[in-house]
């Protein structure tokens, strides 16, 4: 019995074996086609492609032609046109001259009141009130009226505060100054 159930079985397993062999051969044909059809649309692609690159040189080319007539031709019909080119130019140098000139003293003035406020806050120190002087700086981004010990008042008499600002309403007068834990402030 044995004999005959392998005969069955290797019957069964030729045609098996063969619908699984041309599955895969049909699969791989159909990979294989959309593959070539993928090539063929990107080949026809790229063609469409050169030819549209080749018509809009040819376009850019005789637009540079053109171009290069008509500036001759005003070359030739204008020649004080190049007085204004340098002029502009001259402009604008100075426009970015004056543009540097400005940004430096931005840069200046900031640096400046970088200086100030170090003097104000090494100088905050005090044992009696006596020590502490007020100092108007008319200057708002200082804090118009500031405190300072003795020796930052000298100090700050040596430096420049810039423009006095209309904001700055407070007076030097009507504040009084204090010498709150060794630290001169305004009350």
């Amino acid at each position: 019995m044995s004999s005959y159930e392998n005969d069955d079985s290797d019957s069964n397993a030729q045609p098996n074996a063969l619908k699984i062999l041309f599955k895969w051969l049909v699969i791989a044909c159909a990979g294989f086609t959309m593959l070539l059809l993928i090539l063929l649309l990107l080949g026809y692609l790229l063609k469409e492609n050169e030819q549209q690159t080749q018509q809009y040189k040819a376009e850019l080319e005789q637009a540079r032609q053109q171009q290069q007539q008509a500036d001759q031709g005003i070359a030739q019909a204008r020649p004080h046109q190049l007085s204004l080119k340098e002029d502009f130019e001259s402009e604008s140098q100075q426009s970015a001259n004056r543009y540097q000139r400005r940004l430096e003293a931005a840069v200046s003035w900031q640096q400046n009141l970088t200086e100030i406020r170090q003097v104000i806050v090494n100088n905050l120190v005090c044992t009696d009130v006596s020590q502490c002087r007020l100092v108007d700086t008319k200057n708002i981004e200082l804090g118009c009226v500031v405190s300072v010990n003795a020796i930052g008042e000298s100090q700050l008499a040596k430096l420049n505060f810039g423009s006095p600002s209309e904001a700055c309403e407070e007076r030097a007068e009507d504040l009084s100054l204090v010498c709150h834990h060794n630290i001169c402030t305004i009350e």
